[in-house]
């Protein structure tokens, strides 16, 4: 038996939410969203753990905002302000990476969550400040994010 299973999560489910990307609009943080995520997340590294033996590998993808045509203007501004890549992340991004964790590119990545921010988590001034970031992070979650983000080209050299 072998496989891989991918999980949908979102940056939510590893970090808390920044509020003040939500000021002055109707759209207010979800505490219930968050648990959710997280929850996926910690499913991720118990299911990896538990059917590696098995060589299944289980692994969550946890995008960023996902624009949707009725959102907000204060929002959609305040929000890219936060991104350096200045976009939201595109169905084509999260399926990219869907692409990888699915073949065998990844064949030794399990129990992964794999951040696709736009740099969000970096901070959108590039000051690094956590006030200018997409959502509060511990500074560990940085250094995980920059791993993955370091090993992105050995995969698409391999595509």
């Amino acid at each position: 038996v072998e496989g891989s299973i991918i999980l949908l999560s979102s940056i939510y489910g590893l970090v808390g939410q920044d509020i003040s990307i939500y000021k002055d609009t109707k759209m207010t943080e979800s505490m219930t969203y968050s648990v959710i995520k997280g929850g996926i997340n910690n499913f991720t590294r118990q299911m990896a753990s538990y059917y590696g033996k098995y060589n299944i590998r289980v692994n969550s993808i946890c995008p960023g905002g996902i624009k949707e045509k009725n959102h907000n203007k204060k929002f959609v501004k305040k929000y890219l302000d936060k991104v350096p890549l200045k976009r939201f992340c595109r169905p084509s991004d999260v399926a990219a990476n869907v692409l990888f964790l699915s073949s065998n590119a990844s064949s030794y990545i399990t129990g992964a969550m794999i951040v696709v921010d736009g740099g969000c988590g970096e901070g959108g001034s590039g000051d690094g400040d956590a006030a200018t970031t997409c959502y509060r992070h511990p500074p560990e979650s940085t250094a995980a994010a920059n791993h993955l983000r370091s090993a992105a080209p050995l995969w698409e050299a391999q595509a």
